[in-house]
């Protein structure tokens, strides 16, 4: 079985706080924050037998490996 992987760029204009944006948005949706290197960010969330079966994606176990450039965001997930 294959790991279902995929990118996402979006290109932004050059803003200081990008990444307090980026935080704000995945921690509305429950996703824990950590740094895993230099402009590389992974946002996750585990799966528990107390919530169910839910059928938006936000809510699945699932990790967003985010970097963030000058003049771009690529997010892998």
């Amino acid at each position: 079985m294959n790991i279902y992987k995929k990118e996402l760029r979006i290109k932004i204009e050059k803003s200081k706080n990008t990444l307090e944006k980026t935080k704000i948005y995945f921690e509305n949706y429950n996703y824990k924050f950590r740094e895993n290197g230099y402009n590389e960010y992974v946002f996750f969330k585990k799966f528990s037998f107390l919530q169910g079966w839910t059928f938006n994606p936000l809510n699945w176990e699932s990790e967003v490996i985010v970097n963030i450039f000058e003049d771009e965001i690529l997010l892998k997930y």
